[in-house]
């Protein structure tokens, strides 16, 4: 089902204030067209899609200002009469009150169109000012009327205000309550916690003992180990000495067993071999 929109042209180019979320400065603009989903606005300077701007507006008949924000969907660059920049602005979702106020006026426009036969989609946005008497009067009347609305519409919120402020006094009796036995549970609660932590702490006092304890025998032990240590270090020294040693006598065994083979044979008594085979044996290490 296709969507029906309803458009408003303004024959006569309306005031508006706008500002950018980029300077929040207020600048006044016109308006071209007004619809449920957004507004064509004239602006001061041209301005990009994909911009957001907060615009304040009067609806005929009414007194205090529209203001919604939107995005902008389309814009000019190209200036109308040298000063007008024509945009197009798509609303945020709007408030409850805004969308009701908006729909009212469109919905009486629609309306008024119909009976007087006005081109489609275009009205008078601007009221037309009367001098006489009669409208005069019947300005004074309706400003009486507007003002005696007023104080009524204004009873009644002080009334809404009134069951509102009895419905928070009761809430507040209610949270106070609450918060009686919630402290009366916290208090409970800070008790066993503060018995658990009594008992931790003489838990960790009894784990600092054992842990002054336990440094005192790893003083201990690393006292021993560094006796070790130094005797471990003298007895590799004194093994490294006798290996020298060893070697050192090796090698004398070797020069003695090599001049014995290479010395020449000499004349000897039948019991010179004896004594050097005694000699040779003496050298033998097996």
């Amino acid at each position: 089902m296709q969507e029906r929109r309803t458009t408003i042209r303004c024959e006569s180019l309306q005031r508006a204030q706008y500002c950018s979320f980029s300077d929040l400065t207020p600048r006044d603009g016109r308006l071209t067209d007004l619809t449920e989903r957004g507004l064509g606005l004239m602006a001061h300077e041209p301005h990009q899609p994909g911009e957001r701007l907060t615009v304040s507006f009067t609806l005929p008949g009414e007194e205090d200002p529209l203001t919604t924000t939107g995005v902008v969907r389309w814009a000019s660059q190209n200036a109308v009469q040298k000063r007008w920049f024509p945009l197009g602005l798509e609303w945020f979702p709007l408030e409850e009150t805004a969308r009701f106020r908006l729909e009212t006026f469109l919905g009486k426009q629609i309306q008024r169109r119909a009976e007087q036969g006005v081109p489609e989609n275009t009205v008078t946005v601007a009221e037309p000012a009367s001098t006489s008497q009669a409208t005069i009067w019947g300005g004074v009347a309706l400003v009486s009327a507007a003002i005696a609305v007023a104080f009524f519409s204004r009873a009644q919120i002080l009334q809404q205000e009134h069951a509102q402020l009895a419905d928070a006094l009761s809430r507040r009796d209610v949270l106070i309550s609450g918060l009686g036995d919630t402290q009366e549970r916290a208090s409970q609660q800070l008790e066993t916690a503060t018995t658990q932590l009594s008992a931790g702490l003489q838990q960790l006092n009894a784990l600092q003992q054992r842990n002054r304890e336990l440094a005192g025998e790893a003083r201990r032990l690393g006292g021993e180990l560094e006796h070790y240590q130094a005797g471990y270090t003298t007895l590799r020294e004194e093994r490294q000495d006798l290996i020298l040693q060893l070697l050192s006598t090796e090698r004398d065994r070797v020069r003695l067993v090599e001049q014995l083979a290479t010395a020449p044979p000499q004349a000897a008594s039948p019991s010179r071999p004896s004594s050097i085979l005694r000699i040779g044996n003496a050298a033998d290490p097996r």
